[in-house]
C-alpha cells in the first residue's frame, strides 16, 4: 500500500472512533456528577455512597454500612433530595402507572410512570420516580428493572436489621 491510500483510510477511521470516545467521555462525566451529588448528600449524614446506579438525570444509592438511601432526581421544574434511614423503612413496593387505549382493535398500554414506594414508620409514604414520561425521555428504558433491583435491596437490608 502506498501513502495515498493509507492516508485516507486513517482519517475515516478516526471519524468513524471519535463520536464514540466523545460519547463515552459524556457518559462518564454523568456519572461522577451523580456519585458526586450522592456523595455530597451522603456527607450530610458523615457517610459516603458504597453502590449506585444513575440514569438520564436521576441517581439512587445507599451505604450498606450505616444503612442510609439516598435519592437524586433532578429535572427542569425542580431538584429532589431524600436521604432515608433503612431502619426506618417498613418495606417497599414497586408502583408502575399506566395507561390503556384501544389502537384499531389493539389495546395499547403506556407505562405512565415507575415508582419506588417507601414506607417508613409513622411517616406517609415516600415516592421515588423512577420514570415520569412527562419529564423523563418519551420512552421507558431500564427504569422498571433499576426499580426491581433497588427494592429487593433494600427489602433484603429491611430483614437483615430485624
Amino acid at each position: 500500500m502506498n501513502l495515498v491510500q493509507i492516508v485516507p483510510g486513517i482519517i475515516l477511521a478516526l471519524l468513524c472512533i471519535i463520536p464514540f470516545v466523545m460519547m463515552n467521555n459524556s457518559t462518564k462525566k454523568v456519572k461522577q456528577k451523580y456519585l458526586k451529588l450522592l456523595n455530597d448528600l451522603a456527607q450530610k449524614s458523615n457517610t459516603q455512597v458504597s453502590e449506585y446506579d444513575n440514569w438520564l438525570n436521576t441517581a439512587i444509592g445507599i451505604n450498606e454500612e450505616k444503612s442510609e438511601l439516598f435519592f437524586i432526581k433532578q429535572t427542569k421544574e425542580n431538584n429532589e433530595e431524600q436521604a432515608i434511614k433503612i431502619n426506618q423503612i417498613t418495606k417497599t413496593k414497586i408502583s408502575k402507572i399506566t395507561k390503556t387505549f384501544d389502537n384499531n382493535d389493539k389495546k395499547m398500554v403506556i407505562v405512565e410512570q415507575v415508582n419506588l414506594v417507601i414506607s417508613i414508620k409513622d411517616l406517609p409514604e415516600t415516592v421515588l420516580i423512577f420514570y415520569n414520561h412527562k419529564t423523563d425521555s418519551l420512552s421507558l428504558s431500564f427504569e422498571l428493572q433499576l426499580a426491581e433491583k433497588w427494592n429487593k435491596t433494600i427489602n433484603e437490608l429491611i430483614k437483615q436489621k430485624k
